[in-house]
């Protein structure tokens, strides 16, 4: 066995985010909110690249919502919080974490997590160029990527692009620091509702995986439980919920998320109408309803209420692509917008290559997916689905064979044929992947019967 080693949690965001979700959702935490809170603030910064910024002074602010002129006793209350979930770390991963591959520690003296991985390193890939793409599922393995779950996938790993990343500025997040500060006068409960909020953003993407959407639930619903005249809340509710109806298929197993779901975003736009991230709600639920026009309505009213808001244009960008609009997904994705961001993360160039692949232009999809693969993105099942497909409608019979292989191999539970069928609005969008996706050789499980 080789030695467990600090990794940079940089290096796969998503394999440290259902490290994190493995935490917070164990008996070990419960109901521990503030240590909930502590460690998913810790998490996200770090992931966000301000590991080294990490204080007793910006957590008391930003988690505890203290006062910044004011916060000798809150870092004392963060010293003691800090003992504690170094504790409960260590019990929860001497008990039901002993296996997790991805731990997370905080040294005695910081508070800046530490991400340390057990299990061997993958295999290097294979660059002989004896056959394509052949050491992928070594790299694939190895960033221990997620499952194309049941319910399918459209959307997957989200992670910010640096033509982004080199857009936004400690200036770009004014208008989200002014909210920060009106609502500081209302009270201490409100900015932690709101910093709960912020961090409940950060689990909604990808939209894939159940366990993120149930975490990001829990922390909307502690917001609402903090201030409940506060908006933020029911409209994170009502995302996570929609996503969790629509993962559950038309079966009457989502009628309660979808019923939870609209009373979520409705509530949000009775307390704020016009603001952009309560409309996205309310158009993210009635997509999980099938009540396509509406929801796209609602994400137009959304985006032009809160124009560089990340999550608004990528759930608008989602809605547009599962309708066929993809000329609109594209204008939404471009890279040169620029966007608000928080803890939450963005989907824009996965969002923007599933567009581009229905738009014919598969060689730059192809670029952007491969291109993720290049940079240590994370991956899954639905870029291999995707890779496969394109490769396909390229003429490159070789490559879709080989990743279609390499879908079944790595992931042989997988079923983009449900999934698709789940998120696309019609069934020719989604054959339009599943035809070129079989034609290459890929089969469902049962068919191996």
């Amino acid at each position: 066995m080789t030695k467990p080693k600090d990794i940079s949690p940089l290096q796969n965001p998503e394999r440290v985010r259902r490290s994190l979700a493995s935490v917070v959702e164990s008996d070990v935490f419960g109901r521990s909110e503030r240590l909930i809170s502590f460690v998913t603030y810790i998490v996200e910064e770090s992931l966000a690249g301000r590991a080294d910024s990490i204080r007793g002074k910006t957590i008391a602010q930003d988690v505890y919502g203290r006062d910044p002129a004011r916060t000798e006793n809150a870092e004392n209350l963060v010293r003691v919080d800090a003992g504690r979930l170094r504790r409960k770390l260590e019990e929860y991963y001497s008990g039901t974490g002993a296996d997790d591959p991805l731990q997370i520690v905080i040294d005695p003296g910081g508070y800046a997590p530490r991400f340390v991985a057990k299990e061997k390193p993958a295999a290097p890939q294979d660059t002989s160029g004896a056959q394509p793409r052949k050491g992928l599922a070594a790299l694939l393995a190895g960033t221990g990527a997620l499952a194309f779950v049941v319910s399918g996938a459209l959307l997957w790993n989200p992670q910010e692009d640096a033509d982004v990343s080199a857009l936004v500025t400690a200036g770009d997040n004014s208008t989200r620091e002014v909210q920060r500060q009106a609502l500081a006068a209302k009270s201490a409960a409100a900015v932690r509702a709101y910093n709960l909020c912020d961090q409940g953003r950060g689990f909604l993407f990808p939209i894939v995986e159940v366990g993120s959407q149930q975490t990001a639930d829990g922390l909307f619903t502690r917001a609402i439980e903090t201030d409940p005249e506060l908006a933020c809340g029911y409209a994170g509710r009502a995302h996570a919920l929609a996503t969790l109806a629509r993962l559950s298929g038309p079966s009457a197993q989502g009628d309660p998320f979808r019923t939870q779901a609209t009373a979520m975003a409705d509530r949000a736009v009775a307390l704020t109408p016009t603001d952009g991230w309560s409309q996205s709600a309310a158009a993210w639920s009635a997509y999980a309803r099938s009540d396509f026009a509406e929801a796209k309505r609602l994400s137009a009213l959304a985006v032009e209420l809160s124009p560089r808001d990340g999550n608004v244009l990528d759930f608008r960008a989602t809605i547009t692509g599962v309708l066929g609009d993809f000329e609109e997904t594209l204008a939404v994705t471009d890279p040169s917008l620029e966007r608000e961001v928080g803890s939450f993360r963005f989907a824009r160039r996965n969002i923007r290559a599933v567009a581009l692949f229905h738009l014919g232009d598969y060689a730059a999809a192809i670029a952007s997916l491969e291109g993720a693969i290049r940079n240590g993105d994370p991956v899954s099942a639905a870029t291999l689905t995707f890779l496969t497909a394109g490769h396909y409608k390229s003429g490159n019979l070789d490559q879709a064979q080989a990743y279609a292989q390499e879908l079944s191999e790595t992931w042989p539970d997988a079923r983009p044929d449900i999934g698709l069928a789940r998120l696309y609005s019609t069934t020719e969008l989604a054959e339009q992947v599943l035809v070129p996706l079989s034609a290459a050789g890929w089969r469902p499980p049962s068919d191996d019967l």
